[in-house]
């Protein structure tokens, strides 16, 4: 019967843990992409089939008013509060799309905990990795 410590020699080899191949896990960070030829003509092709009322004009600022309770997951499709996967899906989808050109965040008192001011801070600055602008206004 083999000893506990060539037992761990052998899991730690099995693991790759000695050579600090770590390259292969994700970093967990926004890594914006220029979209390519093809994703590009696919978008402007959508837009040029799309019903007028769902398209959105060249230039159009993405405006979100954050003020009370943000809820960490959606209570449902018809709620009106704001939760912190819509708003971190809303960033995401202006930043690859063409026809909006920054983003005006007007914050009121917030009824939340560190970490979810913190998923949207850094929802903000992958959003400014696009090259776009942030404005923030903040009321009492």
């Amino acid at each position: 019967m083999a000893s506990l410590s060539e037992n761990q020699g052998d899991f730690k080899s099995k693991l790759n843990l000695n050579e600090g191949d770590n390259d292969e896990y994700p970093s967990g960070e926004f890594e914006y992409n220029t979209p390519g030829a093809w994703k590009s003509f696919v978008v402007k092709l959508r837009m040029l089939v799309a019903y007028p009322w769902r398209t959105v004009r060249k230039g159009t600022v993405l405006h979100i008013k954050l003020r009370g309770k943000i809820s960490d997951q959606v209570k449902s499709r018809f709620s009106s509060d704001l939760s912190l996967p819509q708003l971190c899906e809303n960033l995401i989808k202006a930043a690859y799309d063409p026809h909006i050109s920054g983003v005006y965040l007007h914050i009121e008192t917030l009824t939340c905990g560190w970490g979810i001011i913190e998923e949207i801070r850094r929802h903000i600055l992958d959003f400014l990795k696009s090259g776009r602008f942030t404005l923030r206004c903040q009321s009492d």
